[in-house]
Protein backbone atom coordinates (compact mmCIF):
# COMPACT_ATOMS: atom_id res chain seq x y z
CA UNK A 1 0.00 0.00 0.00
CA UNK A 2 1.43 3.41 -0.82
CA UNK A 3 2.16 5.94 1.44
CA UNK A 4 -0.39 7.94 -0.16
CA UNK A 5 -3.14 6.27 0.19
CA UNK A 6 -6.80 7.31 1.61
CA UNK A 7 -6.65 4.14 3.49
CA UNK A 8 -3.64 5.36 4.96
CA UNK A 9 -5.47 8.43 6.81
CA UNK A 10 -6.19 6.98 10.20
CA UNK A 11 -5.47 7.82 13.41
CA UNK A 12 -3.17 10.50 14.75
CA UNK A 13 -0.72 11.66 12.23
CA UNK A 14 2.42 12.53 14.13
CA UNK A 15 6.61 12.48 13.31
CA UNK A 16 8.66 9.40 13.29
CA UNK A 17 12.08 10.88 12.71
CA UNK A 18 12.27 11.86 9.33
CA UNK A 19 8.67 10.53 8.33
CA UNK A 20 5.67 10.94 9.27
CA UNK A 21 3.52 7.77 10.42
CA UNK A 22 -0.73 7.34 10.91
CA UNK A 23 -1.95 5.60 14.24
CA UNK A 24 -1.07 2.64 13.27
CA UNK A 25 2.55 3.24 12.23
CA UNK A 26 2.25 3.54 8.48
CA UNK A 27 4.08 6.16 6.73
CA UNK A 28 2.06 9.06 5.26
CA UNK A 29 3.21 11.64 2.69
CA UNK A 30 0.52 14.09 2.69
CA UNK A 31 -0.38 15.39 -0.29
CA UNK A 32 -2.76 18.10 -1.03
CA UNK A 33 -4.18 21.77 -2.00
CA UNK A 34 -4.68 24.67 0.48
CA UNK A 35 -8.07 26.25 0.58
CA UNK A 36 -6.66 30.10 -0.19
CA UNK A 37 -9.62 32.12 -0.67
CA UNK A 38 -11.76 30.44 1.50
CA UNK A 39 -11.30 31.90 5.21
CA UNK A 40 -8.78 34.66 3.61
CA UNK A 41 -9.49 35.44 0.10
CA UNK A 42 -6.96 37.74 -1.27
CA UNK A 43 -7.89 40.26 -4.22
CA UNK A 44 -6.11 39.29 -6.83
CA UNK A 45 -7.27 35.76 -6.74
CA UNK A 46 -11.05 36.23 -6.40
CA UNK A 47 -11.07 38.86 -9.59
CA UNK A 48 -9.55 41.88 -7.71
CA UNK A 49 -6.04 43.52 -8.09
CA UNK A 50 -2.70 42.59 -9.05
CA UNK A 51 -0.64 40.56 -6.55
CA UNK A 52 1.52 42.59 -4.04
CA UNK A 53 0.87 45.74 -5.57
CA UNK A 54 1.38 47.49 -2.25
CA UNK A 55 5.33 47.76 -1.83
CA UNK A 56 6.73 46.10 1.34
CA UNK A 57 8.09 49.43 3.08
CA UNK A 58 6.39 51.87 5.30
CA UNK A 59 3.05 51.15 6.91
CA UNK A 60 1.01 50.86 3.84
CA UNK A 61 -2.99 50.03 4.35
CA UNK A 62 -4.64 47.68 2.06
CA UNK A 63 -6.07 48.99 -1.22
CA UNK A 64 -9.75 48.48 -2.08
CA UNK A 65 -10.69 44.72 -2.20
CA UNK A 66 -7.12 43.61 -2.10
CA UNK A 67 -7.08 41.22 1.25
CA UNK A 68 -9.65 40.07 3.61
CA UNK A 69 -10.53 42.89 5.46
CA UNK A 70 -10.75 45.59 2.72
CA UNK A 71 -12.84 42.78 0.71
CA UNK A 72 -15.50 43.08 3.14
CA UNK A 73 -15.47 46.92 3.56
CA UNK A 74 -16.11 47.11 -0.43
CA UNK A 75 -18.90 44.78 0.17
CA UNK A 76 -20.11 46.53 3.18
CA UNK A 77 -19.60 50.07 0.49
CA UNK A 78 -21.26 48.44 -2.06
CA UNK A 79 -24.08 46.17 -0.43
CA UNK A 80 -24.64 47.56 2.61
CA UNK A 81 -23.71 46.31 6.07
CA UNK A 82 -26.38 43.97 6.86
CA UNK A 83 -25.32 42.29 3.34
CA UNK A 84 -21.82 42.62 4.62
CA UNK A 85 -22.18 41.17 8.06
CA UNK A 86 -23.23 37.55 6.70
CA UNK A 87 -21.53 37.84 3.79
CA UNK A 88 -18.66 35.22 4.91
CA UNK A 89 -20.78 32.78 6.88
CA UNK A 90 -22.17 31.98 3.26
CA UNK A 91 -18.80 32.47 1.28
CA UNK A 92 -17.08 29.55 3.33
CA UNK A 93 -20.13 27.31 3.46
CA UNK A 94 -20.34 27.97 -0.74
CA UNK A 95 -16.47 27.67 -1.05
CA UNK A 96 -15.76 24.80 0.25
CA UNK A 97 -18.46 21.73 0.11
CA UNK A 98 -18.77 18.05 0.27
CA UNK A 99 -18.39 18.35 -3.93
CA UNK A 100 -14.91 19.91 -3.08
CA UNK A 101 -13.77 17.72 -0.74
CA UNK A 102 -15.00 13.99 -2.61
CA UNK A 103 -13.04 15.68 -5.86
CA UNK A 104 -10.24 15.83 -3.82
CA UNK A 105 -9.87 12.77 -2.63
CA UNK A 106 -10.92 11.45 -6.32
CA UNK A 107 -7.66 13.05 -7.38
CA UNK A 108 -5.67 10.94 -5.78
CA UNK A 109 -4.91 14.13 -2.71
CA UNK A 110 -4.79 13.11 0.58
CA UNK A 111 -4.90 15.76 2.73
CA UNK A 112 -6.06 19.55 2.83
CA UNK A 113 -4.54 22.72 4.08
CA UNK A 114 -7.77 25.04 5.42
CA UNK A 115 -5.83 28.34 5.82
CA UNK A 116 -8.81 30.33 9.01
CA UNK A 117 -8.58 34.10 9.85
CA UNK A 118 -8.85 34.78 13.43
CA UNK A 119 -11.47 37.75 13.09
CA UNK A 120 -13.59 34.84 11.59
CA UNK A 121 -13.25 32.98 14.79
CA UNK A 122 -12.48 35.36 17.55
CA UNK A 123 -14.43 38.58 17.11
CA UNK A 124 -12.73 41.59 16.93
CA UNK A 125 -14.40 43.34 20.20
CA UNK A 126 -13.52 44.10 23.38
CA UNK A 127 -13.63 40.59 25.75
CA UNK A 128 -13.31 37.44 24.06
CA UNK A 129 -15.77 36.12 22.15
CA UNK A 130 -15.70 33.07 19.63
CA UNK A 131 -17.84 32.63 16.67
CA UNK A 132 -19.99 29.73 17.47
CA UNK A 133 -21.08 29.79 13.23
CA UNK A 134 -17.30 29.88 12.25
CA UNK A 135 -16.55 27.21 14.08
CA UNK A 136 -19.74 24.95 13.29
CA UNK A 137 -18.79 25.49 9.68
CA UNK A 138 -15.01 24.58 10.32
CA UNK A 139 -16.48 20.89 12.49
CA UNK A 140 -18.62 20.54 9.01
CA UNK A 141 -15.40 20.78 7.23
CA UNK A 142 -13.50 18.16 9.16
CA UNK A 143 -16.47 15.50 9.52
CA UNK A 144 -16.10 15.64 5.57
CA UNK A 145 -12.47 15.05 5.57
CA UNK A 146 -12.92 12.61 7.63
CA UNK A 147 -15.78 10.99 5.36
CA UNK A 148 -13.30 11.45 2.15
CA UNK A 149 -10.19 10.56 4.12
CA UNK A 150 -8.10 13.48 3.89
CA UNK A 151 -6.22 14.62 6.79
CA UNK A 152 -6.86 18.55 7.87
CA UNK A 153 -4.19 20.79 8.61
CA UNK A 154 -5.49 23.97 10.50
CA UNK A 155 -3.11 26.84 9.07
CA UNK A 156 -3.76 30.03 11.07
CA UNK A 157 -2.69 32.07 8.25
CA UNK A 158 -4.51 35.51 9.74
CA UNK A 159 -3.13 35.93 13.30
CA UNK A 160 -4.62 38.69 15.59
CA UNK A 161 -3.05 41.26 14.03
CA UNK A 162 -1.12 39.87 11.78
CA UNK A 163 2.14 38.38 11.79
CA UNK A 164 4.00 38.39 8.09
CA UNK A 165 4.11 42.00 7.29
CA UNK A 166 2.48 41.21 4.14
CA UNK A 167 -1.50 41.72 3.04
CA UNK A 168 -1.95 38.15 2.93
CA UNK A 169 -2.33 38.60 7.05
CA UNK A 170 -5.18 39.65 6.74
CA UNK A 171 -3.81 42.65 9.02
CA UNK A 172 -4.74 46.67 9.77
CA UNK A 173 -1.99 47.26 7.36
CA UNK A 174 1.42 45.55 6.19
CA UNK A 175 3.14 45.60 10.14
CA UNK A 176 3.65 42.20 11.89
CA UNK A 177 1.40 43.62 15.36
CA UNK A 178 1.45 40.11 16.42
CA UNK A 179 4.53 40.22 17.40
CA UNK A 180 4.53 43.96 18.74
CA UNK A 181 0.78 44.19 20.55
CA UNK A 182 0.69 41.75 23.67
CA UNK A 183 -3.13 42.05 23.33
CA UNK A 184 -2.66 40.92 19.52
CA UNK A 185 -0.07 38.19 20.54
CA UNK A 186 -2.24 37.17 23.70
CA UNK A 187 -5.42 36.80 21.53
CA UNK A 188 -3.63 34.72 19.40
CA UNK A 189 -2.90 32.64 21.93
CA UNK A 190 -6.03 32.52 23.64
CA UNK A 191 -7.66 31.29 20.04
CA UNK A 192 -5.19 28.43 19.61
CA UNK A 193 -6.20 27.23 23.23
CA UNK A 194 -9.84 27.23 21.96
CA UNK A 195 -9.10 25.03 18.88
CA UNK A 196 -6.70 22.86 21.05
CA UNK A 197 -9.87 22.14 23.69
CA UNK A 198 -12.22 21.70 20.42
CA UNK A 199 -9.91 19.52 18.14
CA UNK A 200 -7.95 17.48 20.91
CA UNK A 201 -9.93 14.28 19.86
CA UNK A 202 -10.13 14.91 16.55
CA UNK A 203 -7.67 12.66 14.43
CA UNK A 204 -8.49 14.00 11.48
CA UNK A 205 -7.03 17.20 12.12
CA UNK A 206 -3.20 16.27 10.95
CA UNK A 207 -1.50 19.34 12.39
CA UNK A 208 -2.00 22.74 14.06
CA UNK A 209 0.33 25.23 11.82
CA UNK A 210 0.58 27.88 14.09
CA UNK A 211 1.36 30.61 11.90
CA UNK A 212 1.74 31.36 8.07
CA UNK A 213 4.29 32.77 6.83
CA UNK A 214 5.76 34.79 10.08
CA UNK A 215 7.95 38.03 9.39
CA UNK A 216 8.44 38.15 5.48
CA UNK A 217 10.00 41.19 4.70
CA UNK A 218 13.53 41.27 5.97
CA UNK A 219 13.23 44.67 7.92
CA UNK A 220 11.77 42.98 10.56
CA UNK A 221 14.39 40.17 11.08
CA UNK A 222 15.03 41.87 14.05
CA UNK A 223 11.67 40.08 15.48
CA UNK A 224 12.80 36.63 14.44
CA UNK A 225 13.39 36.22 18.26
CA UNK A 226 10.00 37.32 19.27
CA UNK A 227 8.99 34.19 16.79
CA UNK A 228 10.86 31.50 18.87
CA UNK A 229 9.39 32.68 21.88
CA UNK A 230 5.95 32.58 20.24
CA UNK A 231 6.56 28.67 19.23
CA UNK A 232 7.45 27.79 22.54
CA UNK A 233 5.09 29.69 24.50
CA UNK A 234 1.80 28.44 22.35
CA UNK A 235 3.36 24.75 22.24
CA UNK A 236 4.03 24.68 26.09
CA UNK A 237 -0.29 26.11 26.48
CA UNK A 238 -1.72 23.82 23.67
CA UNK A 239 0.35 20.78 25.56
CA UNK A 240 -1.72 21.61 28.26
CA UNK A 241 -4.64 20.71 26.67
CA UNK A 242 -3.57 18.34 23.60
CA UNK A 243 -0.93 15.98 23.68
CA UNK A 244 -1.28 14.41 20.61
CA UNK A 245 -1.36 16.43 17.88
CA UNK A 246 1.31 17.67 15.74
CA UNK A 247 2.90 20.85 15.01
CA UNK A 248 3.70 22.38 11.30
CA UNK A 249 6.11 25.24 12.30
CA UNK A 250 7.24 27.81 10.04
CA UNK A 251 10.73 30.02 9.28
CA UNK A 252 10.83 33.53 8.67
CA UNK A 253 11.25 34.92 4.82
CA UNK A 254 8.04 33.57 3.30
CA UNK A 255 8.50 30.04 5.46
CA UNK A 256 12.33 29.84 3.04
CA UNK A 257 14.13 30.12 5.88
CA UNK A 258 15.24 27.68 8.65
CA UNK A 259 17.43 28.99 10.78
CA UNK A 260 15.30 29.23 13.83
CA UNK A 261 15.57 25.63 13.61
CA UNK A 262 18.73 23.74 15.62
CA UNK A 263 19.04 20.65 17.26
CA UNK A 264 19.97 22.68 20.84
CA UNK A 265 16.78 23.77 20.59
CA UNK A 266 13.66 21.06 21.23
CA UNK A 267 10.37 23.32 20.49
CA UNK A 268 7.94 20.63 21.81
CA UNK A 269 9.79 18.83 24.74
CA UNK A 270 8.40 15.90 25.84
CA UNK A 271 6.76 14.95 22.82
CA UNK A 272 8.77 16.00 19.86
CA UNK A 273 5.95 16.06 17.56
CA UNK A 274 6.79 18.67 14.99
CA UNK A 275 7.86 19.35 11.42
CA UNK A 276 9.72 22.19 9.91
CA UNK A 277 7.22 23.82 7.25
CA UNK A 278 8.80 24.87 4.32
CA UNK A 279 7.17 27.36 1.10
CA UNK A 280 8.69 27.10 -2.38
CA UNK A 281 8.77 29.02 -5.05
CA UNK A 282 12.19 28.87 -6.92
CA UNK A 283 13.66 26.26 -9.76
CA UNK A 284 12.88 22.76 -9.60
CA UNK A 285 16.60 21.30 -7.68
CA UNK A 286 18.12 19.23 -4.55
CA UNK A 287 20.11 22.62 -4.47
CA UNK A 288 16.78 24.27 -3.64
CA UNK A 289 15.74 21.41 -0.83
CA UNK A 290 19.19 20.58 0.32
CA UNK A 291 19.25 23.18 3.13
CA UNK A 292 15.95 22.19 4.48
CA UNK A 293 17.19 18.74 4.24
CA UNK A 294 19.79 18.93 6.33
CA UNK A 295 18.10 21.29 8.84
CA UNK A 296 15.82 18.12 9.47
CA UNK A 297 18.25 15.32 9.55
CA UNK A 298 19.98 17.33 12.31
CA UNK A 299 16.65 18.12 13.99
CA UNK A 300 15.19 14.63 13.72
CA UNK A 301 12.26 15.76 12.27
CA UNK A 302 9.99 15.91 8.84
CA UNK A 303 9.71 18.36 6.39
CA UNK A 304 6.35 19.34 4.51
CA UNK A 305 6.06 21.79 1.57
CA UNK A 306 2.89 23.41 2.71
CA UNK A 307 2.28 25.57 0.10
CA UNK A 308 3.70 25.79 -3.47
CA UNK A 309 3.05 26.40 -7.33
CA UNK A 310 4.67 26.55 -10.21
CA UNK A 311 3.96 25.25 -13.54
CA UNK A 312 2.32 21.70 -13.63
CA UNK A 313 6.13 20.71 -15.29
CA UNK A 314 8.17 22.46 -12.84
CA UNK A 315 5.80 20.72 -10.12
CA UNK A 316 5.86 17.29 -11.29
CA UNK A 317 10.22 17.51 -11.04
CA UNK A 318 10.15 19.02 -7.16
CA UNK A 319 7.73 16.74 -5.94
CA UNK A 320 9.22 13.87 -7.00
CA UNK A 321 12.48 15.00 -5.49
CA UNK A 322 10.37 15.75 -2.23
CA UNK A 323 8.13 12.35 -1.76
CA UNK A 324 11.00 10.73 -3.05
CA UNK A 325 13.13 11.96 0.54
CA UNK A 326 9.54 11.35 2.10
CA UNK A 327 8.72 15.07 2.26
CA UNK A 328 4.74 15.98 1.49
CA UNK A 329 3.63 19.03 -0.57
CA UNK A 330 0.46 21.17 -0.72
CA UNK A 331 -0.75 23.47 -3.66
CA UNK A 332 -1.66 27.03 -3.13
CA UNK A 333 -4.00 27.29 -4.45
CA UNK A 334 -7.49 24.44 -5.03
CA UNK A 335 -10.17 27.34 -6.31
CA UNK A 336 -9.25 30.52 -7.88
CA UNK A 337 -11.57 33.07 -10.53
CA UNK A 338 -11.19 32.68 -13.85
CA UNK A 339 -9.41 35.64 -14.11
CA UNK A 340 -6.71 34.54 -11.97
CA UNK A 341 -3.12 32.96 -13.47
CA UNK A 342 -2.02 30.17 -11.48
CA UNK A 343 -1.74 26.48 -11.33
CA UNK A 344 -5.11 24.88 -9.58
CA UNK A 345 -7.29 22.32 -9.24
CA UNK A 346 -11.09 23.98 -10.40
CA UNK A 347 -11.75 27.73 -11.21
CA UNK A 348 -15.30 29.56 -11.33
CA UNK A 349 -16.99 32.01 -13.63
CA UNK A 350 -17.14 36.06 -12.21
CA UNK A 351 -20.44 37.37 -12.02
CA UNK A 352 -21.22 38.60 -15.74
CA UNK A 353 -21.47 41.95 -14.80
CA UNK A 354 -18.10 42.21 -12.80
CA UNK A 355 -17.00 44.58 -14.82
CA UNK A 356 -19.18 47.27 -13.11
CA UNK A 357 -17.53 46.33 -9.86
CA UNK A 358 -14.06 45.94 -11.10
CA UNK A 359 -14.06 49.53 -12.47
CA UNK A 360 -15.41 50.40 -8.68
CA UNK A 361 -12.24 48.49 -7.13
CA UNK A 362 -9.49 48.85 -9.31
CA UNK A 363 -10.29 51.65 -11.84
CA UNK A 364 -12.22 54.16 -9.85
CA UNK A 365 -15.49 53.98 -11.42
CA UNK A 366 -18.69 54.53 -10.17
CA UNK A 367 -20.04 52.96 -7.61
CA UNK A 368 -22.81 50.14 -8.11
CA UNK A 369 -25.81 50.78 -6.81
CA UNK A 370 -26.85 48.37 -3.59
CA UNK A 371 -29.39 46.38 -5.88
CA UNK A 372 -26.92 45.91 -8.83
CA UNK A 373 -23.59 45.26 -6.52
CA UNK A 374 -25.90 42.43 -4.13
CA UNK A 375 -26.91 40.91 -7.43
CA UNK A 376 -23.58 40.65 -8.54
CA UNK A 377 -21.85 39.11 -5.23
CA UNK A 378 -25.12 36.88 -5.08
CA UNK A 379 -24.48 35.61 -8.40
CA UNK A 380 -20.37 35.40 -7.08
CA UNK A 381 -21.55 33.08 -4.17
CA UNK A 382 -23.04 30.82 -6.36
CA UNK A 383 -20.66 30.72 -9.15
CA UNK A 384 -18.34 29.72 -6.32
CA UNK A 385 -20.20 26.18 -5.24
CA UNK A 386 -18.79 23.00 -7.00
CA UNK A 387 -21.25 22.48 -9.84
CA UNK A 388 -20.22 25.63 -11.20
CA UNK A 389 -16.57 25.38 -11.23
CA UNK A 390 -14.37 24.13 -13.96
CA UNK A 391 -11.82 21.33 -14.05
CA UNK A 392 -8.36 21.59 -14.42
CA UNK A 393 -8.18 18.36 -16.28
CA UNK A 394 -4.34 18.13 -16.84
CA UNK A 395 -2.79 19.56 -13.51
CA UNK A 396 -3.32 16.13 -11.44
CA UNK A 397 -2.01 14.38 -13.95
CA UNK A 398 1.50 16.40 -13.72
CA UNK A 399 1.11 16.30 -9.50
CA UNK A 400 1.10 12.95 -9.55
CA UNK A 401 3.05 11.78 -12.54
CA UNK A 402 0.11 9.76 -14.33
CA UNK A 403 -0.31 9.62 -18.17
CA UNK A 404 -0.70 12.06 -19.84
CA UNK A 405 2.25 14.81 -18.57
CA UNK A 406 5.69 15.57 -20.13
CA UNK A 407 8.16 17.15 -18.07
CA UNK A 408 11.70 18.42 -19.30
CA UNK A 409 14.16 16.13 -19.65
CA UNK A 410 16.61 18.20 -17.05
CA UNK A 411 13.89 17.08 -14.61
CA UNK A 412 15.65 13.19 -14.52
CA UNK A 413 14.78 11.70 -10.94
CA UNK A 414 16.97 12.72 -8.25
CA UNK A 415 17.03 9.93 -5.90
CA UNK A 416 18.19 7.53 -5.11
CA UNK A 417 21.31 9.67 -6.92
CA UNK A 418 24.25 9.76 -9.23
CA UNK A 419 24.98 6.70 -10.38
CA UNK A 420 21.56 4.90 -10.33
CA UNK A 421 18.99 7.85 -11.37
CA UNK A 422 21.50 9.54 -13.56
CA UNK A 423 25.30 9.46 -14.58
CA UNK A 424 27.46 11.83 -16.33
CA UNK A 425 31.24 13.00 -16.52
CA UNK A 426 30.95 16.77 -16.71
CA UNK A 427 33.38 17.72 -14.30
CA UNK A 428 32.54 21.54 -15.17
CA UNK A 429 29.20 22.60 -13.81
CA UNK A 430 26.86 24.11 -16.52
CA UNK A 431 26.25 27.66 -16.41
CA UNK A 432 23.10 28.06 -15.46
CA UNK A 433 23.37 27.36 -11.96
CA UNK A 434 20.85 24.09 -12.44
CA UNK A 435 21.44 21.07 -10.74
CA UNK A 436 25.37 21.83 -11.29
CA UNK A 437 26.50 19.19 -8.45
CA UNK A 438 24.85 16.33 -10.94
CA UNK A 439 27.78 16.28 -13.41
CA UNK A 440 25.33 16.09 -15.86
CA UNK A 441 26.04 17.65 -19.64
CA UNK A 442 22.96 20.30 -19.31
CA UNK A 443 23.22 23.26 -22.02
CA UNK A 444 21.16 26.28 -23.71
CA UNK A 445 18.45 25.60 -25.94
CA UNK A 446 19.25 26.53 -29.15
CA UNK A 447 19.63 30.45 -29.82
CA UNK A 448 18.71 30.80 -25.76
CA UNK A 449 21.08 33.56 -24.63
CA UNK A 450 21.89 33.16 -20.42
CA UNK A 451 20.34 35.75 -18.07
CA UNK A 452 23.11 38.11 -16.84
CA UNK A 453 24.66 37.55 -13.10
CA UNK A 454 22.53 39.36 -10.80
CA UNK A 455 24.24 42.35 -10.26
CA UNK A 456 24.31 42.89 -13.68
CA UNK A 457 20.58 42.11 -14.08
CA UNK A 458 20.25 44.82 -11.63
CA UNK A 459 21.72 47.40 -13.64
CA UNK A 460 20.14 46.39 -16.74
CA UNK A 461 16.59 46.53 -15.34
CA UNK A 462 16.43 42.74 -16.41
CA UNK A 463 13.59 40.55 -14.45
CA UNK A 464 14.90 37.40 -12.86
CA UNK A 465 14.42 34.92 -15.49
CA UNK A 466 13.09 30.93 -15.05
CA UNK A 467 16.40 29.57 -16.55
CA UNK A 468 15.46 25.70 -16.17
CA UNK A 469 12.66 25.87 -18.57
CA UNK A 470 15.62 26.31 -21.27
CA UNK A 471 17.90 23.91 -20.86
CA UNK A 472 18.05 20.77 -21.94
CA UNK A 473 20.11 17.69 -21.43
CA UNK A 474 22.75 16.27 -23.80
CA UNK A 475 23.02 12.63 -24.12
CA UNK A 476 26.59 10.96 -25.24
CA UNK A 477 27.70 7.15 -25.09
CA UNK A 478 27.42 6.52 -21.87
CA UNK A 479 24.96 9.43 -20.26
CA UNK A 480 21.94 8.24 -18.69
CA UNK A 481 19.20 9.52 -16.84
CA UNK A 482 16.17 7.85 -15.51
CA UNK A 483 12.48 8.89 -15.55
CA UNK A 484 9.79 7.62 -12.92
CA UNK A 485 5.97 7.65 -13.14
CA UNK A 486 3.13 6.26 -11.35
CA UNK A 487 0.02 3.93 -12.07
CA UNK A 488 0.78 3.20 -15.08
CA UNK A 489 -2.39 2.24 -17.11
CA UNK A 490 -2.29 -0.24 -20.03
CA UNK A 491 -1.50 0.93 -23.37
CA UNK A 492 0.97 3.63 -21.63
CA UNK A 493 3.49 5.01 -24.05
CA UNK A 494 6.33 6.83 -24.44
CA UNK A 495 7.61 9.76 -26.57
CA UNK A 496 11.11 11.48 -26.79
CA UNK A 497 11.25 15.19 -27.92
CA UNK A 498 15.22 16.14 -29.28
CA UNK A 499 15.66 19.65 -30.62
CA UNK A 500 17.62 21.21 -33.59
CA UNK A 501 21.16 19.58 -34.35
CA UNK A 502 20.39 16.43 -32.59
CA UNK A 503 21.84 12.98 -34.60
CA UNK A 504 21.77 9.81 -32.79
CA UNK A 505 21.10 6.66 -30.76
CA UNK A 506 19.34 6.35 -27.27
CA UNK A 507 18.14 3.46 -25.42
CA UNK A 508 15.24 2.98 -23.58
CA UNK A 509 15.42 0.70 -21.13
CA UNK A 510 12.27 -0.87 -18.21
CA UNK A 511 12.31 -3.28 -16.17
CA UNK A 512 11.12 -6.27 -17.41
CA UNK A 513 11.58 -5.58 -20.92
CA UNK A 514 13.46 -5.59 -23.70
CA UNK A 515 16.11 -2.77 -24.50
CA UNK A 516 14.55 -0.30 -27.26
CA UNK A 517 16.86 1.70 -29.51
CA UNK A 518 15.83 4.70 -30.63
CA UNK A 519 17.02 6.96 -33.75
CA UNK A 520 16.63 10.59 -32.81
CA UNK A 521 17.07 13.71 -34.79
CA UNK A 522 14.89 17.52 -34.20
CA UNK A 523 11.40 16.35 -33.46
CA UNK A 524 9.84 13.62 -31.70
CA UNK A 525 11.11 9.93 -31.29
CA UNK A 526 8.68 6.79 -32.08
CA UNK A 527 6.76 6.22 -29.19
CA UNK A 528 7.83 3.39 -27.00
CA UNK A 529 5.49 1.05 -24.88
CA UNK A 530 5.38 1.83 -20.92
CA UNK A 531 4.05 -1.50 -18.95
CA UNK A 532 1.33 -1.44 -16.62
CA UNK A 533 2.41 -0.72 -12.66
CA UNK A 534 2.37 1.10 -9.59
CA UNK A 535 5.58 2.90 -10.24
CA UNK A 536 7.68 2.66 -13.84
CA UNK A 537 11.51 4.25 -13.93
CA UNK A 538 12.24 4.60 -17.83
CA UNK A 539 16.66 5.00 -18.24
CA UNK A 540 17.33 6.83 -21.34
CA UNK A 541 20.91 6.10 -22.07
CA UNK A 542 23.36 7.70 -24.81
CA UNK A 543 24.62 5.39 -27.25
CA UNK A 544 26.01 7.23 -30.50
CA UNK A 545 26.51 10.86 -31.66
CA UNK A 546 24.95 13.27 -29.86
CA UNK A 547 20.83 14.10 -29.15
CA UNK A 548 19.70 17.12 -27.28
CA UNK A 549 16.77 15.71 -25.06
CA UNK A 550 14.08 18.32 -24.49
CA UNK A 551 11.08 16.76 -22.69
CA UNK A 552 9.94 13.21 -21.95
CA UNK A 553 6.25 12.84 -22.28
CA UNK A 554 3.84 10.24 -21.46
CA UNK A 555 0.22 9.34 -23.09
CA UNK A 556 -2.42 6.75 -23.16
Amino acid sequence: MSAFTNDRVKGFLHADGRRMINGDGEEVILRGWGMGNWCNPEGWMVGGTPMFLVGFDGCNMPRRYEHCRSIEQCIRETCGTAYAKSFWSRWTRAFLAEGDIAYMAECGMNSIRLPISARLFLDEEPGIHFNEDSFAMLDNVLDLCEKYRLYAVIDMHAAVGGQSGLLCDDGLDNIPRMFLEEESRERTMLLWEEIARRYKDRWIVGAYELLNEPISPPRFDHLIPELVKFYDEAIARIRKIDTRHMFSLEGHRFASRVDIFTKDHEFDPGYHNWHIHMHYGHDPQMQTLAPILRKAEECGVPIWSGETNDTPEAMAVYYEMLTTNHAGYNLWSYKVAESCNVTHAVTYPLPKEWDKMYRFISEGGARPSYEESQRIFDEMLENIKFAHCKKDETVHHYLLRQAPFAIPATGYDAMPGKGVSFGGSDVIENQFGYRVKDGMPIEGDPGYMPADAPHFAAMSGQKPEREWEHLSLVLTEGVYACYSLYNVQPGTMGKLTALAGSDGTVQVTIAGQEPKTLTLTEGESEPFPVPQGEKVTVRIEGLTGRVQLKTVAFCI
